[in-house]
This record gives C-alpha cells, structure tokens and sequence, in this order.
C-alpha cells in the first residue's frame, strides 16, 4: 500500500511542477535564495517518495529519474513567459537528490551489516 500512495504522491507532485509552472502565479512565486531552497526539498521530497515506490534496490536509478524530471523542468520554464531555465536551480535540485540519495545509500547499507 505504502508503494501505491507514495508513488501517486509523487506523481501528483511531478504534475504540479509542471502544471503550476506554467501559471502565472508561479513567476516570482519563490525569491532567491529561497527558490534554491525550495528546489532541492521538491526533489530530494521526490527522490525518497519515489524511492519508496519503486523499492530499495533502485535509489541511483531513482535518483537519476528525478534529475531528468528536474532538467526537464527547467527546460520547460525556458519556453514560459517570465520564466527561464537556470542550471541553479538544477544545482540546487542535485543537492537535495544526492541528500536524499546518500541517506538512503548509507541506511541500505547499515540494513546489510546487520
């Protein structure tokens, strides 16, 4: 059940990135440095949700999938007025993906020693 939930959540969560993006309202919506902030919780957010959903033997396979997610993303606000892409922002992503990513690395690892 927990995959199920977890994997829609993250869905849902992928579509109003894309979806909320593209709104007026989201020009301007998070100001620096917050944007970064913000970046990196959505994606490491993203990173663990979808962890969860597709199991623990695929976090690097995970983690690569949310980093397309965030190139994409970005690639996208390329194209949307008031918006621009920014390697930033995919920095910042990276950072909350790798977070997340080494946690589960250094907790999958602990499971095994035991």
């Amino acid at each position: 059940m927990i995959r199920v939930v977890s994997t829609t959540i993250a869905v849902l969560i992928i579509g109003g990135i894309f979806y909320g993006g593209s709104q007026d309202y989201a020009v301007g919506l998070f100001q620096p440095p917050n944007d970064k902030w913000a970046h990196a919780a959505v994606f490491g957010l993203l990173t663990y949700l979808l962890w969860l959903g597709k199991g623990r033997g695929r976090v690097l396979w995970v983690a690569v999938f949310v980093l397309a997610v965030s190139a994409l993303d970005e690639y996208h606000q390329g194209f949307l007025d008031g918006r621009y892409a920014s390697l930033g922002d995919i920095l910042a992503s990276l950072t909350g993906i790798m977070g997340i990513t080494l946690a589960l690395l250094v907790a999958n690892a602990r499971e095994r020693v035991k």
